[in-house]
């Protein structure tokens, strides 16, 4: 059973919380590293990453990852998709994320104050995690005065790597994700966000992420001498776990 009368009395005496965080391993038949599945932080735990730019390397700040009754937020974020960093635009950028009990994005804040809800929750880990796995989805993204949005994910969890952040070094989980956010205009194409998660079974928790994204700005037509529009980049953003959970 791997533990499950503990993981059962676990669950039964704290809040479940964010399958996007969280784990426990269990040896496999064959000898190879254990599958990830979800397993619950306590309402109040949270943990602390470093943020930086990861163009330059330049430390942006921290994020904090906080978990509650229902979900947890992932607050501190700073990361400005391409539509927020264009030529005479104020920036906007995401902030904060919402994700309910099972770890699926829910909704997301940015700095001017507007949110973005996503129906169903967009799904971030495939649990139980194991390499090879495949998963897509299509959502409807919803933000006031705005008309709604298809965003559509295709993710696959790429296998097994060694990752030293500022908390330690850990066997991770490499999950890959593109999402689509369909927000194409007459003058660019969609924003193609790229995402890889970092997961840690040992440890139950995302120890790096990655994330950029861009757009193709056909405004400007052919930008090379191969004919593409140029492309417009935004943020991309590391962020590396330097606290392990705590209440």
């Amino acid at each position: 059973m791997c533990g499950r009368p503990a993981l059962i009395r676990t669950l039964a005496a704290a809040p479940a919380l964010l399958a996007l965080a969280l784990v426990s391993g269990c040896a496999s038949l064959d000898g190879s590293e254990p599958a990830a599945a979800p397993s619950p932080f306590a309402a109040g735990a949270q943990a602390v990453y470093e943020v930086r730019n990861a163009y330059n390397g330049e430390r942006i700040g921290k994020a904090t990852l906080r978990f509650g009754a229902s979900g947890a937020l992932l607050d501190g974020i700073d990361y400005a998709e391409p539509t927020a960093v264009g030529f005479g635009t104020t920036p906007a950028a995401v902030s904060a994320r919402e994700f309910n009990s099972a770890g699926e994005l829910v909704r997301q804040r940015r700095s001017d104050g507007s949110t973005t809800t996503f129906d169903p929750p967009l799904r971030v880990l495939p649990f139980p995690l194991q390499p090879g796995t495949r998963f897509r989805q299509t959502v409807t993204a919803s933000a006031a005065g705005q008309p709604p949005r298809r965003v559509r994910l295709y993710g696959r969890v790429a296998g097994w790597e060694t990752v030293r952040v500022g908390a330690g070094e850990f066997r991770a989980l490499r999950v890959e994700r593109d999402v689509y956010l369909g927000d194409q205009a007459f003058n660019r194409t969609e924003t193609a966000r790229r995402e890889i998660d970092w997961f840690a079974p040992q440890l139950g928790l995302i120890v790096r992420a990655s994330e950029d994204s861009q757009f193709d700005d056909i405004a400007f037509g052919s930008g090379d001498e191969g004919g593409q529009p140029p492309p417009r980049r935004g943020d991309w953003q590391l962020r590396e776990l330097q606290t392990r959970p705590q209440k």
